[in-house]
């Protein structure tokens, strides 16, 4: 869902920006947090259902820690 923050299988961080219109499953999603754990300096935009990029791992955090990570 929007807002939801999830982790690639190439360690990037993001959060889901928007709805893929060809998969639903792979959404458009603003990455924050680079492989190396880093905050990245500018935030990149993906769409997961033109990437070849796996998605991992789907969080949705506590309020305190999605505050945080909004920050970077």
């Amino acid at each position: 869902p929007v807002g939801s923050y999830l982790r690639l299988a190439t360690g990037e961080t993001g959060i889901v920006i928007k709805p893929s219109a060809e998969n639903v499953n792979r959404p458009v999603v603003r990455l924050f947090i680079g492989p190396d754990r880093a905050t990245l300096r500018r935030p990149r935009i993906i769409d997961l259902s033109t990437d070849g990029k796996t998605l991992s791992f789907v969080a949705v955090p506590a309020p305190e820690q999605a505050a945080a990570l909004a920050k970077r």
